[in-house]
């Protein structure tokens, strides 16, 4: 499969141009996983992207992610917390989703977001976003331990319905994804049939 091929020659944080075609053909052999996950909730998961117009593209997530608002020793902690705990997808190399399309609006132009089978994702079911939840805890103070505060988070790489569903914050890792522009969404989704 030549988006296949693509997608392979990606270097992290890199994306390229594909067509509508390519995406058709590709989201139910590339991305079958997710496309199940979706189906039940009849929700997707977005992200917001600066600076991209293109109405469909491929790309692989970023491994050297640094924060735009959050202190770098804190977010150098989270990270360290969630490997520490066995998590593969963290703050430093996944995307940042969510099924709540309205909180992806101030960073970028929405895009539905398909990734590849395979891919890792970690998530909290009591934490809508973990950088505004720090702050509520902590304001500026740097120094407060993150252990503590990510444990009462009870963070989980299980249960993709169940992140889609809560709207939360959903970092995805490791695999190439289609990423489809916000007002070509509802054509796909009757297209491939993906709620039915």
């Amino acid at each position: 499969m030549l988006l296949l091929e693509k997608a392979n020659d990606l270097a992290p944080g890199e994306s390229v141009a594909v067509s509508r075609d390519e995406v058709l053909q590709s989201i139910p052999v590339c991305c079958s996983f997710y496309a199940s996950a979706v189906k039940k909730p009849r929700k997707l998961l977005y992200r917001g992207v600066s600076g991209c117009t293109d109405e469909y593209f491929i790309a692989r997530p970023r491994t050297d992610r640094r924060p735009l608002t959050t202190p770098l020793q804190v977010h150098d902690s989270f990270v360290a917390w969630l490997d520490r705990n066995g998590f593969v997808a963290n703050r430093q190399n996944s995307l940042f989703t969510t099924s709540d399309i309205r909180s992806t609006e101030k960073y970028g132009n929405v895009y539905a977001i398909f990734p590849f089978d395979g891919f890792d994702f970690t998530w909290s079911p009591a934490c809508r976003d973990l950088f505004c939840h720090w702050n509520e805890r902590t304001g500026t103070d740097q120094t407060v331990p993150v252990a503590p505060m990510l444990e009462q988070l009870h963070y989980t790489k299980e249960d993709l319905k169940g992140a889609i569903v809560s709207g939360n914050e959903v970092m995805v890792a490791s695999r190439p994804y289609l990423a489809v522009r916000r007002d070509l969404i509802d054509d796909l989704v009757a297209s491939l049939k993906l709620f039915e």
